[in-house]
């Protein structure tokens, strides 16, 4: 992934870590299900405070979207945001997984009194 990153003024001598970041995969190795770029973008001082996250969000398949907030280090068990590309391919395989296709919804005109 490459990242856009932007140093934050105060303080000047801030971690790599506290800048705020998009992060865009190559196109040609990971998107999102619709063909998107896969894009996730991080607020500042995601290391050094607990109010620091990172969002991800896009279309799963026409009108079913997917948003989810990631805190790369927040704790010892936290993801860092080297490891979003897998994460998110197990968010879509469980996703995929509970998708019935072809479902026979009840008919809704039935009075059920």
């Amino acid at each position: 992934m490459s990242a856009c990153r932007i140093k934050p003024i105060n303080p000047p001598n801030a971690r790599q870590e506290d800048w705020a970041a998009t992060y865009k995969a190559r196109p040609d190795l990971y998107a999102t299900p619709m063909g998107r770029p896969f894009v996730v973008n991080c607020g500042p001082l995601l290391y050094s405070s607990s109010i620091g996250q990172c969002d991800v969000a896009y279309e799963v398949k026409p009108n079913l979207g997917l948003s989810y907030r990631l805190l790369p280090y927040l704790n010892k068990s936290s993801e860092p945001i080297d490891h979003v590309i897998d994460i998110d391919k197990s968010i879509r395989a469980a996703i995929t997984e509970s998708i019935v296709a072809d479902y026979l919804w009840p008919d809704q005109s039935i009075d059920r009194h």
